[in-house]
């Protein structure tokens, strides 16, 4: 990984925060140098990231969850499932959003919101998300080797579990891109029926981690930067 991807990690691992993970000594040493890592890193504008996000850095921190156009575009209310855009942003934005199944077997919607973005960008990335194929043929196995090449560097993340097992997951998020479906969008589930953060464990961050990479780097690849114009964010099915 260049030192480019690396300030970006620290910088989009800095603006997560886990709302809660499964106990254990190396799930917590991971997050400790994950945190500590973040630290090292300089300060960002945090107004709009003080909720704790459902896609959440524990494992990798490679997806973060606001984009660059969106800084001051988002107000934060409690115990909703997503963030509320502002009225001057409500009015530029546009949402994407689609079904998977967390590892644990909860359903969630993931959604992208785009702020700012022209109507050709607009359909771009439309077209983009209408054809998870080509986001796979497009990524051709690069998220995955760079996932891995990770997990090989890092002490911390051979410690969550062993290297097939680490494998399993990142091919778990490349399987969910198959099923992709914005025209299904959210189907029956209602924003009353979601929750925002949720169960946080290293399998389901690399899980949804791995999926949000190969879409948004798609995306990009047709030519709208994702990671400027899109904020990723989950919610899934409110526990019983």
């Amino acid at each position: 990984m260049n030192a480019s991807q690396m300030n970006d990690l620290d910088d989009l691992l800095a603006r997560s925060a886990p709302p809660s993970a499964q106990s254990g000594p190396a799930l917590d040493a991971a997050i400790g140098a994950l945190v500590d890592e973040a630290r090292s890193a300089p300060p960002q504008r945090r107004r709009w990231s003080q909720r704790p996000w459902a896609i959440a850095a524990v494992a990798l921190g490679t997806v973060g969850v606001l984009s660059g156009a969106a800084y001051g575009a988002y107000e934060v209310l409690d115990n909703e499932p997503w963030m509320n855009l502002t009225s001057e942003a409500e009015a530029m934005s546009a949402d994407f959003e689609w079904l998977t199944t967390a590892p644990g077997g909860d359903t969630c919607v993931v959604r992208l919101t785009g702020v700012g973005l022209s109507p050709e960008q607009e359909s771009i990335v439309a077209a983009a998300l209408a054809d998870p194929h080509q986001l796979l043929a497009a990524d051709d196995g690069a998220v995955r080797a760079e996932f891995l090449g990770f997990y090989d560097d890092s002490d911390s993340q051979q410690e969550l579990a062993d290297r097939e097992t680490f494998e399993s997951w990142i091919d778990a998020g490349y399987n969910s891109v198959t099923s992709l479906d914005i025209a299904r969008g959210r189907g029956d589930y209602a924003d009353t029926d979601l929750t925002p953060g949720g169960k946080t464990t290293a399998e389901r961050s690399v899980f949804f981690d791995a999926q949000l990479r190969v879409v948004l780097d798609g995306i990009t690849a047709q030519g709208v930067d994702a990671m400027t114009y899109l904020t990723p964010q989950t919610a899934c099915e409110a526990s019983e």
